[in-house]
C-alpha cells in the first residue's frame, strides 16, 4: 500500500506531462494542454482586461491618420480626412475585434478546414474546391485590380490596417481559437476579401433546383409534375406590386433573336441563346431517361436564408417624413456575422451601420441624408449542364461541332496531421465538373454559375457600390450606385430624406427564354446558355407608390406581367402577411416598426389549422383530446414562447404534411412539395390522390389523413408536451460550435413562418429601424456584441437586449463628441 499514492502520483506526471506537451492524444481534438492553460500565455491571457477593454491609445500606422472612438458597448467610430484612411481604420479595428472569425469564413469558402480540423472536414474542403470557389475568388480580385483600380485600393487599405494590427500580435496575444486549434492568422489580402463575397453568393445565390427537378419529372411524368410544382403561387404579393407599368421594349428571348455566344480567353462562355423548344422539349427528354435518385453533394443554402425590409412614406409616418427598417435572417452566431460600425470622413459622410468582417465600408445602414436595406431577392443563378463526352474518360467533349480538351485546375489541400492531397478539377466552358461519383446525380455535370462569372461592362464594381451608397444625398444617387451590383441578387429598400422612398430589386439576373434553367440543361451548344444579363434599366423597381409603402421579404419579386423569366426560391407567408400589415396601418413611427420586426403571427398557420380542425372527428374524443382542440381553436396563430398551442399545430402539420407526400420522402432526390401547394389542396381537392398513403391497401382522403396525424401526435403528446421555446430549441452557437462559447435557450417569440423569423441557430442578424430627419434617428441590435473574444464583456452584450425586443440608439457621432466614449485610439505616421 505504501507504493499506491507514488504510484499514482507518478502516473499522474507522466499523463500531464504527456497531454501538457503534445497535441491530440489519443486522437482527442485537444492542444497541447500545458501551453494551453499558461497563466500567461494560454487561454487565461485572452480574458486579461488589456485584452477585454479598450484603452486610451496613440498608434503609429503605416501612413495613415485618423481616430477610432469607442462608444460605451466598444462599437467603433471612425473618424479621417479621406476614405482610404478610414477603411484602413476599419480594417484594423475589425482584426482586432473579429480576427479569428475572417480567417475562419475564408478558410470555409476557400476549403481550408480540413488545414486546420484534420481529415473530417476533408469532403467539405472539396467540394469547395471543386464548386469553384477558390478560382471565383481569384479572378474576382484580377477584375478589380484591372477594371475598378479606386474600389481595388480600398481594398489594398483595408488589408494594410488588418496586416499592421497583426504585426504588433505575439502568439500569447491571438484569439483563445487560434490557441485551442494550434495555428496562427495569416496575412489578410484583397483575394481574402474577394472570398468573403464568394461567402456570400454561395450562401445567398445557390437556390438551383434544376438537377432535382430533372429527376422529378422522370418520376412523374408531365402531368403530375405541374400539378405539384406549379411555378407560381396564385395568393403571392410580390415585391413590385402589379400596378408598376413597364414602358420598356424588353430584349426579344425568341428562337434565333439573340446574339451568339463566344468563349473567352479564360475558356468560359460569355452568351447567347436559340432554340429554345429543343431543349425544352425535345434534349430534354433525353436526359430524363439517365436521371438518377441523387446523392446531394453539392453545398445547399440554408433554406430559411432571407430578410424583410421595408420603408414606409412620408404620408403613412408619424414625423411626416421616411421610415425604413430591416432584418436580415442569417445564420445566428457568437460572434455575429455583422460587425457594427461608423465610417465618417472629415467634411464628407458620415454613415453608421452594419459591415461584414473581412470588408470594407457599410452593407447597411444610413447617413445624414439617406438609409438603405437589403433582402435576398431569392433568384436562381446557378444552371446545370450535361455535357455530351466524346469517351468514358471524360477528358474531350463536343462543343458546336468541335472536340474540346477539358482543362485542369490543381489545388492543394493542406491535411493537419496528414500529408496534403492534390484536387483534380476539370473545366469545361461552362464551368467545372463538381462531382464525378458515379452513385451521384449531379455526375460529370458541369455548373455555370455567376458566382464564377467577372462583369466588366458596369460603370463600378461591388465596392463602388457601397461606396457610392455611403457617399450618397439622395435617391437618384442611391439608385445610380446599386447599377454596379453584381451577387447575390439582393432587394434593396432605399429612403432619403428628401421623402423618397424605393425598393430596386439588384444584381446580375440572367436572360433566360421562358423555362430556362428550370431542368437541366445540354452542354453541346452554346445556345443552352444565358443570353447575358438583364438590362439595369429593366429591373424592376418601386419607387414612391401611391399605397405608401415599398417592402419585401423573400417572395417573388414580380407580378405574372414583367416580361421576363426567371426562377427562384421565395417566401410564400412572410411577405402576404408583411404588406397586409402595412397596408392596415395607418400611420406609422419607430415603435410601431420594432413591434412589425418582431411580430410573431403566423399566416401558414392562420390558412392551415382551420382546414385541420375542421376535419377532426370530434364524436369519440375524450377530455383531454378535446382540450387540445379547445386549445388550437382559442390559439391567434402567434408563435409565442411560452405557448403550448403553436407546438402541438407544427407536429401535427409536419405529420399530416409527411403522410401526404410519402411518395417524394425527404432526401429522395425529388424536388419538395410547398406547403402552400399542400394547403391548396386541402382546401380544394380533398380527394386529391397525393392523399393516398402508398403502404395502405385502402384510399385516404385529406380528411384522413388528417383524423390519422391527430391521432398519432396525441399519442406522443401525453408523454412530450412542451411550450413553443422548447419545441423550436433556439440557442445561437459558437462560428467554431465550441462548446460553452455559445448562448442558452432563447425564449423570444417568433417562428419560421413569421416577420420575427427565428428558427433554431437562425433569425434576425441584425435590427435596424431608421427615421429620416435632420438629423436621422435610428435604433438597432445584434444578438451578440462587438468583440469576438468569449472572454470579453462586449462578447455577448447585446443578446439579451435582442432577445427582449429591445433596441439601442444608433446616433452619428461627431469627431469632437466625449459625451459616450470610453476610450480612443489616435492613429499617426511614422513621420
Amino acid at each position: 500500500m505504501r507504493w499506491m499514492w507514488p504510484t499514482i502520483g507518478a502516473f499522474c506526471l507522466g499523463a500531464w506531462i504527456y497531454f501538457g506537451n503534445y497535441s491530440g492524444p489519443a486522437g482527442l481534438p485537444l492542444p497541447a494542454l500545458g501551453e494551453f492553460v499558461n497563466p500567461t500565455t494560454g487561454f487565461w491571457r485572452n480574458s486579461h482586461p488589456a485584452l477585454t477593454q479598450k484603452s486610451n491609445q496613440s498608434i503609429t500606422s503605416g501612413g495613415y491618420v485618423g481616430e477610432i472612438a469607442y462608444c460605451e458597448r466598444e462599437v467603433p467610430h471612425i473618424f479621417a480626412d479621406e476614405l482610404l484612411a478610414v477603411v484602413y481604420l476599419q480594417g484594423y479595428t475589425t482584426a482586432h475585434d473579429r480576427l479569428w472569425q475572417m480567417d475562419l469564413t475564408t478558410r470555409a469558402v476557400e476549403g481550408r478546414l480540413a488545414e486546420i480540423l484534420g481529415e473530417r472536414l476533408l469532403p467539405r474542403d472539396r467540394a469547395q474546391i471543386r464548386e469553384g470557389y477558390r478560382e471565383a475568388a481569384s479572378r474576382a480580385s484580377a477584375n478589380w485590380a484591372e477594371h475598378f483600380p479606386e474600389e481595388y485600393a480600398l481594398l489594398e487599405a483595408y488589408s494594410q490596417g488588418v496586416n499592421d494590427y497583426l504585426a504588433q500580435l505575439q502568439p500569447k496575444d491571438y484569439p483563445i481559437e487560434f490557441k485551442l486549434l494550434e495555428y496562427a492568422p495569416e496575412p489578410w489580402s484583397p483575394y481574402r476579401s474577394a472570398l468573403v463575397v464568394k461567402s456570400m453568393a454561395q450562401s445567398l445565390s445557390s437556390r438551383a433546383s434544376d438537377v432535382a427537378a430533372t429527376y422529378s419529372r422522370q418520376q412523374l411524368g408531365i402531368d403530375r409534375f405541374l400539378d405539384y410544382y406549379p411555378e407560381r403561387n396564385p395568393r403571392q404579393s410580390p415585391i413590385i406590386s402589379p400596378s408598376v407599368v413597364y414602358d420598356f421594349e424588353p430584349v426579344d428571348t425568341s428562337e434565333g433573336k439573340l446574339p451568339t455566344a463566344t468563349i473567352s480567353e479564360q475558356g468560359s462562355l460569355s452568351s447567347g441563346l436559340s432554340h429554345q423548344k429543343v431543349w425544352i422539349d425535345g434534349h430534354l427528354s433525353t436526359l430524363l431517361d439517365t436521371a438518377q435518385a441523387p446523392d446531394m453533394r453539392p453545398m445547399r443554402p440554408h433554406p430559411f436564408n432571407g430578410s424583410n425590409n421595408w420603408a414606409v412614406a412620408g404620408s403613412r409616418s408619424g414625423t411626416g417624413l421616411p421610415i425604413l427598417a430591416n432584418d436580415p435572417h442569417l445564420s445566428l452566431t457568437l460572434p455575429s456575422i455583422w460587425y457594427e460600425i461608423q465610417l465618417t470622413v472629415t467634411d464628407g459622410p458620415s454613415c453608421r451601420g452594419v459591415s461584414l468582417p473581412g470588408l470594407p465600408l457599410i452593407v447597411i445602414g444610413f447617413n445624414q441624408d439617406v438609409a438603405w436595406g437589403i433582402t435576398n431577392a431569392g433568384h436562381d443563378v446557378k444552371d446545370w449542364h450535361q455535357i455530351s463526352w466524346v469517351d468514358e474518360q471524360h477528358e474531350r467533349y463536343y462543343f458546336e461541332g468541335d472536340v474540346l480538351n477539358v482543362s485542369y485546375r490543381y489545388d492543394t489541400i493542406a491535411v493537419k496531421g496528414a500529408e496534403p492531397l492534390i484536387e483534380k478539377t476539370p473545366w469545361t466552358v461552362w464551368g467545372p465538373i463538381v462531382d464525378t461519383a458515379a452513385n451521384s446525380q449531379y455526375a460529370w455535370l458541369a455548373m455555370h454559375s455567376l458566382a464564377h462569372e467577372t462583369a466588366t461592362d458596369r460603370p463600378h464594381g461591388e465596392f463602388g457600390v457601397f461606396r457610392k451608397l455611403l457617399e450618397s444625398r439622395s435617391l437618384e444617387e442611391m439608385e445610380a450606385a446599386l447599377v454596379g451590383f453584381q451577387d447575390p441578387s439582393s432587394n434593396f429598400v432605399l429612403s432619403s430624406r428628401e421623402g423618397d422612398i424605393a425598393m430596386r430589386p439588384s444584381g446580375a439576373f440572367p436572360l433566360r427564354a421562358p423555362g430556362q434553367g428550370k431542368f437541366v440543361l445540354g452542354g453541346d451548344r452554346a445556345d443552352y446558355g444565358w443570353a447575358g444579363q438583364i438590362p439595369p434599366e429593366h429591373r424592376p423597381a418601386q419607387v414612391n407608390p401611391r399605397r405608401g409603402f415599398v417592402s419585401s421579404a423573400n417572395q417573388r419579386t414580380t407580378a405574372a406581367d414583367y416580361p421576363y423569366y426567371y426562377l427562384g426560391g421565395f417566401d410564400d407567408y412572410r411577405g402576404r402577411y408583411l404588406n397586409r400589415k402595412l397596408a392596415q396601418g395607418e400611420s406609422f413611427n419607430q415603435r410601431a416598426m420594432k413591434e412589425l420586426q418582431q411580430d410573431a403571427y403566423s399566416l401558414l398557420a392562420e390558412e392551415l389549422l382551420p382546414l385541420l380542425l375542421a376535419r377532426v372527428d370530434r364524436d369519440n374524443l375524450d377530455a383531454e383530446q378535446r382540450n387540445i382542440l379547445q386549445l388550437l381553436g382559442d390559439w391567434d396563430y402567434t408563435y409565442r414562447t411560452q405557448s403550448q398551442a403553436p407546438a402541438f399545430f407544427n407536429r401535427w402539420r409536419d405529420r399530416a404534411y409527411r403522410l401526404t407526400v410519402d411518395e417524394i420522402p425527404r432526401d429522395s432526390g425529388y424536388l419538395s412539395i410547398e406547403y402552400w401547394r399542400w394547403i391548396e389542396w386541402l382546401r380544394s381537392e380533398p380527394e386529391h390522390p397525393i392523399f393516398d398513403i402508398q403502404e395502405t391497401e385502402t384510399r385516404e382522403t385529406a380528411a384522413r389523413i388528417t383524423q390519422r396525424a391527430f391521432d398519432e401526435v396525441l399519442e406522443e403528446w401525453a408523454d412530450s408536451q412542451t411550450n413553443w421555446g422548447e419545441e423550436r430549441n433556439t440557442r445561437i452557437p459558437h462560428l467554431g460550435r465550441i462548446p460553452g462559447m455559445g448562448s442558452g435557450l432563447i425564449t423570444s417569440s417568433g417562428s419560421p413562418y413569421s416577420l420575427n423569423s427565428i428558427k433554431s441557430g437562425h433569425g434576425p442578424s441584425w435590427r435596424m429601424v431608421v427615421e429620416m430627419g435632420s438629423p436621422p434617428e435610428a435604433w438597432g441590435v445584434i444578438p451578440g456584441g462587438s468583440s469576438g473574444n468569449p472572454g470579453s464583456p462586449h462578447y455577448d452584450d447585446g443578446l439579451k437586449e435582442w432577445a427582449a425586443g429591445r433596441y439601442y440608439q444608433l446616433p452619428l457621432r461627431e469627431r469632437s463628441t466625449s459625451e459616450g466614449i470610453k476610450a480612443r485610439w489616435i492613429f499617426a505616421t511614422d513621420n
